[in-house]
């Protein structure tokens, strides 16, 4: 037969347009059609598995008209579209005729699809609900997703109307061009929100969340008195909007110690407040404000407001300069009624908002309370020194960063798309480094490729954690059965505080996960003899691994076997699983999450050849 074409649409997105695979042999069997499919996903840079697809036919009787070329999916409950396809049938039926473009198969991705891609980050041990169907099939480059939620930011529904639920909830359900990283998605369509710490990307969000409730920040007097008057005016209930309004303007802005003005975008659009400073020609945004008169007054949640108002100024014409030379770090402040909440956002290839606070109560609690206004003035003098700070870095940043051109294909790496964090210490010296890639394609990647800047430049790894078995990790190393850690500690030994954050470096090894040399070939005839070595020196030395799966262990070029992961690694009755863990992953019998890690649950993964398979 001549080359044939078989359209198929992906069920994990409602926004992803149909994919098109050639067909030389019409008699393929779709089990292996499957694995072209697999591949070709890969080959695109969406993770994924045959063994997580499962493929169906578009039934003619369930469809007012058939599926074309280009449509999205109507609906993302397939039992009113789709009849599950058995893999032993041959692939010619659901190929294209010369006159139509009809989509005969979707491809749904069982379970959660990217468990084991999502597992070997880690995501700082944060829990994280599983959700079917969580694969974003729509990873894009920087420049483009870069371009795109630019383009959303400016074109999109006003803030005031993008906050509604109905519109918010329809946001999030789209790719990744458009949505915000704030931690929610759309029920009907769920797709992971979660960014690294945001802290990583400004120092500024560090030094606020380090010492807005640390009990030993000292608060001057006069910062104490300001704040106990703002407390006494937030908890008044005021008739309209406008006086609230004013009163955070005035009384806030004192305690704060800067202005707060109101303003409009170049498209017209309002903003509450919004505070700003010059640096040459630039206009620099440090904080936006959005005010409510009380919770549930207009309809949405002032917090979703004000992010979508960040959104919307940072992508007016008149900021290209700044959105282009940096990620545009700003802190958001939502308030109504006796509430407020701080949060930090920026913007690299995507939105990220996320809160630096709870909704905070203002008003005291009861009688004798001077603990409360104490502890709300060390909260807003936290934010205001974090504004200072802020501003410093802006000036810094803007005076030796050249701008990004998105109009290149493959530009250079620019650092307005990664962590600010730069260096680190080995022994006494300090390494410079700067950041190429993220090496995940998910949203939540914490763990980079970097070179260092030096007369000899290197490869490393930069990984960001929680927690990390750093002693482990150095034990297998010795062995040659794991990089060298070349650093783990603080990730500003200097200074500035992370809270709980810890940078890992470690060198960079040629080389491809168990999980993707199973896509292609065997295993080297030594790699079980070699992954028993590593983990029987662990726990000779009394330390346990904990998540050995095809994701966290390596295949060198070389042909060596290396362990990449130690999140979750420590000495035996130490070391405890974080809270939730996978539930798609077949854990060996006793464990569970917050559960001691055993020297057995590793022994049972290890003979536990089920990992092994392709």
């Amino acid at each position: 037969m001549s080359t044939a074409y078989l359209y198929y649409l992906c069920a994990n997105s409602l926004s992803l347009p149909s994919q098109l695979i050639k067909i030389e042999d019409e008699n393929v069997q779709l089990h292996e059609l499957q694995e072209r499919i697999a591949k070709q996903l890969n080959d695109a840079r969406i993770p994924a598995n045959a063994e997580w697809l499962s493929l169906k036919e578009t039934a003619s009787t369930k469809l007012k008209q058939p599926l074309t070329y280009g449509e999205a999916l109507p609906t993302q409950d397939l039992k009113k579209i789709a009849t599950p396809l058995p893999p032993h049938k041959i692939v010619k039926p659901y190929l294209a005729d010369d006159s139509d473009n009809i989509v005969y198969v979707v491809v749904e991705s069982r379970d959660l699809g990217t468990a084991e891609a999502r597992d070997v980050l880690a995501e700082l041990n944060q829990c994280e609900t599983v959700i079917h169907c969580f694969l974003d099939l729509t990873p894009h480059p920087p420049p483009e997703a870069f371009k795109s939620i630019s383009l959303f930011g400016r074109q999109g529904p006003v803030p005031s109307a993008a906050a509604k639920s109905s519109e918010y909830r329809g946001i999030q359900a789209k790719d990744t061009r458009s949505k915000l990283f704030d931690g929610r998605f759309a029920e009907n369509a769920p797709q992971s929100t979660t960014a690294p710490p945001i802290q990583l990307f400004n120092p500024a969000f560090a030094h606020f969340s380090s010492k807005a409730f640390d009990p030993n920040y000292e608060v001057p007097e006069d910062v104490v008195r300001d704040t106990c008057i703002l407390m006494n005016q937030l908890a008044a209930i005021h008739e309209t909007e406008y006086e609230r309004r004013y009163i955070v303007q005035r009384d806030l802005g004192k305690v704060l110690g800067f202005w707060i003005d109101t303003d409009q975008n170049h498209d017209r659009t309002q903003l509450d407040g919004i505070t700003t400073t010059f640096q040459g020609k630039y206009r620099l945004h440090l904080a936006l404000f959005e005010v409510g008169n009380e919770l549930g007054d207009g309809g949405s949640d002032p917090s979703t407001q004000v992010a979508f108002s960040y959104l919307r100024l940072m992508s007016q014409p008149e900021n290209d300069a700044v959105r282009l030379t940096c990620s545009c770090p700003a802190f958001l402040i939502a308030h109504a009624g006796p509430w407020m909440v701080i949060l930090g956002a920026v913007l690299t290839d995507k939105c990220i908002v996320q809160r630096l606070t709870d909704f905070l109560w203002f008003p005291t609690h009861s009688a004798h309370d001077d603990h409360q206004y104490i502890r709300m003035a060390r909260i807003l003098y936290a934010l205001r020194n974090s504004v200072k700070l802020l501003e410093n870095w802006y000036t810094d940043t803007l005076s030796r960063t050249s701008r990004f051109d998105p109009s290149q294909n493959h530009p250079l790496p620019h650092p307005r798309f990664f962590p600010t964090p730069n260096t680190y210490l080995h022994g006494t010296e300090t390494v410079k480094f700067a950041y190429q890639h993220p090496l995940e394609s998910h949203p939540s990647c914490v763990i980079y490729l970097a070179k260092t800047i030096e007369d000899n430049p290197c490869d490393i790894v930069v990984k960001f954690v929680r927690r990390y078995g750093h002693e482990a990790h150095q034990e297998v190393a010795k062995c040659g059965l794991a990089p060298q850690l070349l650093y783990f500690g603080d990730i500003d030994p200097t200074g500035l505080s992370y809270g709980g954050l810890r940078m890992v470096v470690m060198e960079y090894v040629e080389g491809e996960t168990v999980h993707e040399v199973l896509k292609a070939r065997a295993l080297p005839t030594t790699f079980s003899e070699q992954l028993k070595a590593a983990i029987d020196h662990l726990h000779e030395k009394d330390f346990v691994f904990g998540d050995l799966r095809q994701p966290n262990v390596m295949v060198s070029k070389g042909g060596k076997v290396q362990l990449i992961d130690f999140d979750w690694a420590g000495r035996e009755g130490e070391a405890r699983y974080p809270a939730c863990i996978s539930n798609s992953v077949d854990w060996p019998e006793g464990v569970e999450g917050l559960g001691k890690i055993l020297k057995k649950h590793d022994q049972v993964m290890l003979e536990d050849k089920r990992w092994l398979n392709t």
